[in-house]
This record gives structure tokens, C-alpha cells and sequence, in this order.
């Protein structure tokens, strides 16, 4: 018989450092994101996101080309908000479209 047990996964990335960075990193960006969506005016909420970041681009995906739009028009205050919440120096802001991220 076979003996599988079900293991959080926490428990799992700890034996795969590369699977626990990535964890990690999810976490950061998501805690980043939720930061992004209390400085969004309410009709963009839920439709613009934190995808990653890249260098020192601040990624950010909308779900339309219209979101896009009208995300691009606030980037930069946003890039200046979000700014001191990153480790890293942050000296740009992208705005591409795409899915919503998988929280």
C-alpha cells in the first residue's frame, strides 16, 4: 500500500531552495500588490496589479488595454508611492496587459 501523506506546503519548499525563493518572492510581490490596491482610485482596483519587477521597473499588468490606459496616466505617482516599500532602487514604471495575477 502506498503511504502518501499530505504536507503543507511550506513543508515541502523547505527541502527546495529554489521552490522557497519562489515562495518568498510570491509573497513579496502579493504584499506589494496589496499595498498597490489601497493607493488605486476605486474604479481601478481589481483591474491593475504588481506583476513583478525587473531591474529597477516597477512591472504592473492590466486586464484590458483600457485599464491600461488609464494605469499609465498614474504610474509614475504610484512608482513614487511604492518606492520606499522596495529593497531596491525603483526608477521606472511599466504598465503591460495581460491576466489578472493568480493570488
Amino acid at each position: 500500500m502506498n503511504d502518501r501523506r499530505e504536507r503543507r506546503v511550506h513543508h515541502i519548499s523547505n527541502d527546495d531552495a529554489g521552490l522557497s525563493g519562489l515562495l518568498r518572492q510570491v509573497h513579496i510581490y502579493q504584499a506589494l500588490d496589496a499595498q498597490l490596491q489601497q493607493r488605486l482610485p476605486e474604479a481601478l482596483k481589481n483591474h491593475v496589479h504588481v506583476a513583478c519587477v525587473r531591474d529597477q521597473t516597477l512591472v504592473l499588468v492590466a486586464e484590458s488595454a483600457g485599464w491600461a490606459t488609464r494605469a499609465r496616466l498614474e504610474a509614475d505617482q504610484w512608482l513614487h508611492q511604492l518606492k520606499p516599500l522596495w529593497p531596491k532602487a525603483l526608477t521606472n514604471c511599466q504598465v503591460v496587459v495581460g491576466p489578472k495575477p493568480l493570488a
